[in-house]
């Protein structure tokens, strides 16, 4: 096997950020400090374009300072500004929808699965369970019929009595 290995020559495969060269490190760069932007912007509305243009600019210099062979700073401004400007006007855009789908589902009402439109799902078996109780059946048994565990029989009970 050792014999073979003298006659090829096997490049190491670059698996550090630091040695991207070319197309990569802007790439490298690209994606580095665009998924950092997304995260980060809600942050950094209060502030403006400008302040958040500069935490974008930043960023990317610290990105690019990490390549053994940094970029350009023109280029590192140019991949900064389109960033900035691309998260900056969609953000608000993406926010919106975000809202309208939080507040359509709010105005589904019982097709949720929490609150009071889950509450509501089981006031009959409360109630029953209630009845069933006041007749004097057992809390083994209730829970038994109606199909449920006896902590719920209780905790219905227990609820029904602080109501009154």
């Amino acid at each position: 096997m050792s014999y073979l290995a003298d006659f090829v020559e096997l490049q190491e495969l670059k698996t550090d950020l630091r040695e991207v060269s070319g197309l990569g490190r802007n790439c490298a760069m690209f994606d580095t400090v665009r998924f950092w932007a997304y995260k980060a912007i809600r942050a950094n509305l209060s502030g403006g374009f400008d302040m958040w243009h500069t935490k974008v600019l930043e960023q990317a210099k610290n990105a690019n300072d990490a390549f053994i062979q940094p970029l350009p700073y023109s280029e590192v401004k140019a991949t900064a500004k389109s960033i900035s400007r691309w998260v900056w006007r969609n953000h608000s855009e993406a926010h919106a929808k975000f809202i309208e789908r939080q507040a359509m589902k709010g105005r589904m009402g019982d097709s949720s699965h929490g609150g009071k439109a889950r509450s509501a799902q089981y006031s009959d078996i409360r109630h029953e369970a209630l009845k069933l109780h006041l007749m004097g059946v057992k809390v083994t048994q209730i829970a038994k019929q109606l199909g449920i565990s006896r902590p719920s029989v209780y905790a219905y009970l227990k609820k029904c009595k602080s109501a009154t």
